[in-house]
């Protein structure tokens, strides 16, 4: 299974969403390059891929949220002592 894999870049004055086939933007805010990182990480997903956003900090630091195609895994019942 593939991972796409967008990050979410500070530029000068405004904010890039960037992937390794797609640029998007400028975007005026966090904000606004938050939800079309979300909605194509959604997107994604529903295909059937996992997806790794990353977003930079105020200080360049990169933070990973992860979205994940695979259902849940289920916790075995805990067994009798």
């Amino acid at each position: 299974m593939s991972i796409f894999r967008y990050a979410i870049l500070r530029l000068g004055a405004s904010w890039r969403l960037v992937g390794e086939r797609r640029r998007m933007g400028p975007f005026a805010n966090i904000s606004e390059a938050s939800r079309v990182g979300a909605s194509l990480a959604r997107e994604a997903v529903k295909a059937g891929h996992d997806v790794e956003l990353l977003v930079q900090g105020p200080f360049g630091e990169l933070t990973s949220q992860r979205f994940s195609a695979r259902p849940p895994a289920l916790e075995a019942p805990p067994s009798p002592a």
